[in-house]
């Protein structure tokens, strides 16, 4: 009776163990924008348009350094059993960055809050409010860290950043392909884009162009000259200046919002994609392809026990390069769009159900799940609905450095190899047939001047014959 008794218990156990089990994270890429940066365009003394001090163009300020290195930290304590966070292991993380400054110090920043949580540099008080990225405000406090500083000391330096150059086109393919360019400036002059513009204009336009002694009414009817603005405000809000060259000139609340709204336009209807659907393939079907290969060394090895890829992998790029992969996410898998303001982030997420062995792939945009797909699927489409590498090229014009070179002389064609054994008994019979075809014109020959010998002395005989009759 006991026995049969502990045997329910532990069926009953069993199954709690089996129905409360959660699916395992076994790899995630993690793609995010940097963190708040510097204006585009200074004047004298390092000012911007609204006369704010910087230190350097696009440059990574405190506050970006902050949010990547919070960014960082989300991740060390959102998959807790994914790597060995005490240890660097170059197999278990890759860290990949475009080639800038302030892509490069944000992978740096987040790797270290990855691999830290003793913190000692110090950030402004000022700025502690700022510098959380605002999708995180209302959980940073849970993370048990230090608020006041950027990041810690001891970074791990043998942690290598990879750099993606341009010419790798693996992001940012719009600095190499004209087509992309084209694609977006005709995206600028969208409805939505115009009407906005018309909207701005007719709120703020006679406001600024007083601010700034400016005399052309329909300046900010260009979408330049709104972008700069609206950029302006956000990158000032972002890092908590205070505006004071424009003062109570204008609403600055009202201002924020609708250059937010301005962001958010020009992201989903320039930057993401175009109505034809061909910039985001363009721009993201080489990644997204590069992350399921990520995913398949993972499955394939056998829950990566041979290490065959890294379980981690950190890309730190650009909006434009985000908006690009939103773009075609939605067009694929029906996700929505969103602005990607300062360390916004892209996060796939490869799921493995202990219950039923299957696979399934997590969309996560700023911590929030958008979709789940199984893996089956996301596999198919991506395979069957993304350009190749090759209509890319086409689209793009690229040209190979191969291609750019002069063309090598073509090498002579080899001579066809020879059967020497066949051409040896060919040699033999020829000789024969010589040996023979000189015999038989010897015979011949010969039996030529048998036959006129005999002719001849019966001419002879004849002769003879008719000079003794004659004689006679």
């Amino acid at each position: 009776m006991i026995l049969k008794i502990n045997i329910c218990k532990l069926l009953i156990i069993e199954l709690i163990l089996f129905t409360i089990s959660e699916n395992k994270i076994l790899f995630v890429f993690q793609h995010f924008r940097h963190g708040a940066r510097t204006p585009s365009d200074l004047f004298e003394d390092d000012l911007d348009l609204i006369k704010e001090k910087w230190n350097g163009l696009k440059e990574l300020t405190n506050v970006g350094l902050r949010q990547s290195y919070l960014l960082g930290h989300t991740i060390r304590n959102k998959y807790p059993n994914l790597i060995n966070y005490k240890k660097y292991n170059p197999r278990e993380i890759e860290a990949i960055s475009t080639l800038t400054n302030r892509t490069i110090m944000s992978a740096r920043a987040a790797l270290i809050g990855i691999y830290n949580n003793t913190i000692s540099k110090k950030i402004d008080e000022s700025q502690n409010d700022m510098c959380i990225p605002y999708y995180l405000s209302e959980d940073i406090n849970k993370f048990n860290i230090n608020n006041d500083s950027i990041y810690p000391d001891n970074y791990p330096d043998e942690i290598p950043v990879h750099i993606v150059e341009i010419e790798d086109r693996f992001i940012q393919l719009e600095k190499i392909c004209p087509f992309m360019k084209d694609l977006r400036n005709k995206n600028k002059e969208r409805k939505p884009i115009e009407e906005f513009i018309k909207k701005f204009n007719e709120t703020f336009g006679e406001q600024l162009l007083k601010i700034f002694n400016n005399d052309d009414e329909n300046y900010y009817m260009d979408y330049e000259n709104v972008n700069d603005i609206c950029i302006s405000i956000i990158i000032n809000k972002f890092d908590d200046r205070g505006f004071k060259f424009l003062g109570d000139q204008i609403d600055l609340d009202n201002l924020y919002i609708e250059s937010k709204k301005f962001f958010e336009l020009k992201t989903t209807l320039v930057y993401a994609n175009d109505e034809e659907g061909l910039l985001a393939q363009i721009g993201s079907s080489i990644l997204i392809r590069k992350i399921l290969s990520y995913m398949e060394r993972i499955i394939n090895s056998n829950d990566n026990s041979l290490n065959l890829a890294p379980k981690l992998v950190l890309l730190a790029s650009h909006d434009t390069a985000i908006a690009n992969m939103m773009g075609i996410l939605n067009d694929i898998f029906d996700v929505p769009l969103f602005g990607p303001y300062y360390s916004s982030d892209y996060v796939f997420e490869l799921e493995k159900d202990d219950k039923t062995n299957e696979y399934s792939v997590n969309l996560v945009f700023n911590d929030e799940i958008l979709k789940n797909i199984k893996y089956a699927d996301f596999k198919k489409k991506i395979i069957n609905e993304t350009f190749s590498d090759e209509k890319i090229g086409n689209y793009c014009q690229f040209t190979n450095e191969e291609e750019s070179k002069p063309e090598p002389e073509p090498e002579p064609e080899p001579e066809p190899k020879q059967n020497t054994k066949k051409d040896e008994d060919n040699t033999t019979w020829i000789t024969i047939i010589i040996i023979f075809c000189n015999l038989d014109a010897i015979l011949l020959v010969a039996i030529g001047l048998f036959i006129f010998k005999i002719k001849d002395k019966d001419n002879k005989s004849r002769l003879n014959f008719l000079q003794n009759s004659s004689n006679s």
